[in-house]
């Protein structure tokens, strides 16, 4: 989904996008709004990411080295 949203945001910035010889249709009307609307999707949707990321990597900084409690053990497939 972001390839369509940075896709669309190029087409806004820099006008039609060109593939070698083949030049691809118009996702959507060159609007200076859309243009903007499309960026702030981007660039929160990017940050939301790394939020996420942030947030999964503190959560096994948590359980493998300060609890210690061996929850990736149970998590293994097939492991008895």
């Amino acid at each position: 989904m972001m390839a369509v949203y940075r896709k669309a945001e190029r087409r806004g910035e820099r006008g039609s996008i060109s593939v070698d010889d083949l030049q691809l249709p118009d996702l959507v009307p060159r609007d200076p709004l859309t243009f903007e609307m499309l960026r702030t999707l981007h660039h929160t949707l990017a940050w939301t990411l790394i939020a996420v990321l942030a947030v999964h990597l503190l959560a096994v900084i948590h359980h493998d080295i300060l609890r210690r409690d061996g929850i990736f053990r149970r998590m293994r497939p097939f492991s008895s």
